[in-house]
């Protein structure tokens, strides 16, 4: 579907007769269904990610490969729909209002943190039975993940809520690039969330690797204290 919406733009720049003719998604993708115009937005964001991440090279088409590859392809669209904003943008691809490209740069540091602090030296599928593999594992879980990330999510928002003294509206991805020490701040929340001390326990992993609920896992957070103000609390 990123190569049909690539193709969409390139056949409406040649109606205009111009090759880098500036465009809205909006113009873009009308007349498409609320699903699709998602699907196009979703796969062309995956796309980019794929170009400017490493972080495909973790992720598995199903769960027989997730044995060699830690983050099932479902949990990698579930975050980006979490942190990115999937609705058609009115403003031109030009316009200093128009935050798609900002909006890639904040998730590839997002997804930079989650390579970096949950999978580099510890995802090793030559050694299963590792302590450092385990954890990874652990937290690529469907219903660990689905937690996580939401909880990550809020926890980010919160802080830079704080950090800005005002609400922010719409997807915490699509603004402008994070500053220098959104991106500091950002970084000790992430640290904070792979370094809690339920990761590591044998018993909660072993309760994380039968939960076939969100909820259950919902529970497990609720329980040992891994919420937003946990994550904000630097």
């Amino acid at each position: 579907m990123a190569d049909i919406y690539g193709q969409k733009i390139e056949a409406f720049r040649k109606r205009l007769g111009n090759l880098v003719a500036p465009y809205s998604e909006a113009d873009i993708l009308k007349g498409e269904s609320a699903a699709d115009i998602r699907k196009f937005l979703l796969s062309s964001i995956l796309k980019q990610v794929g170009i400017d991440t490493d972080i495909l090279q973790y992720t598995a088409e199903d769960r027989a490969e997730q044995k060699q590859r830690p983050i099932i392809w479902q949990s990698l669209e579930r975050l980006i729909t979490e942190f990115c904003k999937l609705e058609p943008v009115a403003e031109l691809s030009e316009s200093n209002n128009n935050f798609r490209s900002d909006e890639l740069d904040n998730l590839t540091f997002i997804l930079g943190l989650i390579e970096e602090l949950a999978i580099r030296n510890k995802w090793n599928p030559e050694n299963p039975e590792s302590a450092h593999h385990k954890i990874c594992r652990t937290f690529f879980y469907r219903t660990a993940f689905n937690n996580w990330v939401s909880t990550l999510e809020e926890g980010l928002r919160y802080s830079q809520e704080q950090m800005k003294g005002a609400k922010l509206y719409g997807a915490l991805c699509y603004q402008p690039s994070f500053s220098p020490e959104i991106r500091q701040r950002f970084s000790g929340i992430l640290k904070r969330l792979f370094e809690h001390p339920l990761w590591v326990q044998d018993v909660i992993q072993n309760e994380i690797a039968k939960a076939n609920q969100d909820s259950v896992v919902t529970g497990i957070f609720k329980r040992e204290g891994l919420d937003y103000i946990y994550l904000t609390k630097l």
